[in-house]
């Protein structure tokens, strides 16, 4: 080997050397083709494009209309337990003997009586909100339509749905059905309701503004329903003749 065949080969070996101790950022470039380069842009602009038209056919969750103390039951069709009134700071026991309201065992059976009942097949419930069961089993529900609300009463093989006033003036009015008063919506502040007929006197502390009673009252006989408030001051009174 000549002197200058061993001198290129030295430069070569010393070249490779100093290339394998070079740090990365000073080693040359590798870059990608630049064919090879655009296809990458592109489709990191084209999935950039593509989320949000993605997005724009997935279901947005809507946020449940409720109010103050109600509680959700069931979300489709939305059944919600109306809101407790508030404890009287008296002793209500004095106003006869208490008729308290339980809770509905099957929140979907309820929602499928509501709904196919033939006085709403024309109508959009948006919302059910439920008062409770007596001891004899009456039901009674309110039955939030756009712009009305409908009372839905079942005692027996009896039920019926009937307007309740308009959302915005509601009113308070009590109806009768096959011996079933319901009483309400309610004056704000109400916490114990009470009953007399005959010699019969009845309370309860109402849920979602209204009050469910089972009677044995008839067409005719009278009636008084009296709303107290936490206190045990009147807020409201109603005397009337009882209609089934």
């Amino acid at each position: 080997m000549t002197t200058e065949s061993r001198l290129r080969r030295a430069a070569e070996d010393t070249h490779r050397t100093i290339s394998g101790l070079r740090p990365p950022s000073l080693r040359p470039e590798r870059r990608l083709p630049l064919s090879l380069r655009w296809a990458v842009a592109a489709a990191v602009i084209l999935t950039a494009l593509l989320i949000p038209l993605m997005q724009v056919g997935q279901p947005v969750a809507q946020p449940l209309d409720l109010g103050p103390g109600e509680v959700v039951l069931l979300e489709e069709p939305l059944v919600v337990k109306g809101a407790p009134a508030p404890s009287p700071e008296f002793d209500a026991s004095k106003l006869g003997t208490r008729a308290g309201l339980g809770d509905i065992e099957d929140p979907s059976l309820l929602a499928r009586m509501t709904l196919f009942y033939p006085e709403n097949t024309n109508a959009t419930i948006v919302k059910i909100t439920v008062i409770g069961v007596t001891d004899a089993g009456s039901t009674a529900a309110i039955l939030h339509r756009s712009i009305t609300k409908c009372l839905w009463v079942r005692t027996g093989d009896y039920q019926s749905c009937r307007l309740f006033g308009t959302l915005d003036a509601p009113g308070v009015n009590s109806r009768g059905l096959a011996g079933a008063m319901v009483w309400g919506p309610l004056p704000e502040g109400t916490s114990v309701v009470g009953l007399h007929y005959g010699q019969t006197s009845l309370w309860q502390e109402p849920v979602g503004g209204y009050a469910l009673f089972d009677t044995d009252m008839g067409d005719g006989d009278q009636f008084a329903l009296t709303a107290y408030g936490s206190d045990g001051e009147s807020l409201h009174s109603e005397i009337g003749s009882f209609t089934r």
